[in-house]
């Protein structure tokens, strides 16, 4: 990776052409240019929705060859890893012949996941350039979220009332609609109809499903 002299110079440039992006398109032709610059000749980014729990939906882009970006499903745990010797890693491009690289993944703004992939021909990756390497991926992964989320005019499709949100929270803590209704001095008819609304707006069978939902989109 060539060095940079100085982070917050590359940041507010890379922040400024991400700017002049309107599709997500442009944003990922901006990836890769900044990514090349950072001495890597492929990338790859993905996306996994926080639900469905069961039927998991990812999403994967980049220069990254067709045949990767068809089959990947699998997004390691949050940080960074690095694959110079592990060729079934995800993220992993060993098996095209490149050498080195790395993954990034962590939390979306909308609280499902998403990571960013490098892959160099040369290789390893010397010990010098880690952790600017991870401060570089985790700053693109954020502005790329950052703007995606503006350029495909993405919003919470859910919006809980203040009362919704405190009866969720007493669900997922395993309480009933009577428990709720003492600690919230409420009656229990209350309760029920505040239940009802949000069973509506999850679109689920019961209270349990939708506490679920909820604590997996960060609404609660």
């Amino acid at each position: 990776m060539r060095p940079t002299p100085d982070f917050m110079h590359w940041w507010l440039e890379a922040n400024a052409r991400f700017d002049d992006c309107h599709t997500p398109d442009e944003l990922f032709e901006e990836t890769a240019r900044l990514t090349r610059a950072l001495d890597f000749q492929r990338f790859a980014w993905g996306r996994r929705r926080a639900v469905p729990f069961s039927q998991v939906r990812a999403q994967f882009t980049g220069s990254y060859p067709a045949a990767w970006l068809a089959t990947q499903v699998h997004f390691p745990p949050p940080g960074l890893l690095f694959w110079d010797d592990q060729a079934d890693a995800p993220g992993s491009l060993r098996g095209f012949g490149f050498a080195s690289g790395a993954t990034f993944t962590q939390r979306c703004r909308d609280s499902g996941w998403h990571m960013l992939c490098v892959a160099r021909q040369k290789g390893p990756l010397k010990s010098a350039e880690l952790v600017p390497l991870k401060l570089y991926l985790r700053s693109l992964l954020e502005l790329l979220d950052e703007h995606l989320e503006r350029v495909e005019g993405r919003t919470c499709a859910i919006q809980l009332s203040e009362r919704e949100t405190q009866i969720l929270r007493w669900i997922a803590d395993g309480k009933c609609s009577k428990g709720i209704a003492a600690i919230l001095e409420l009656s229990e008819h209350t309760v029920n109809f505040h239940i009802k609304s949000i069973l509506r707006k999850f679109d689920s069978p019961n209270r349990v499903q939708a506490a679920a939902q909820a604590a997996a989109l960060g609404l609660i």
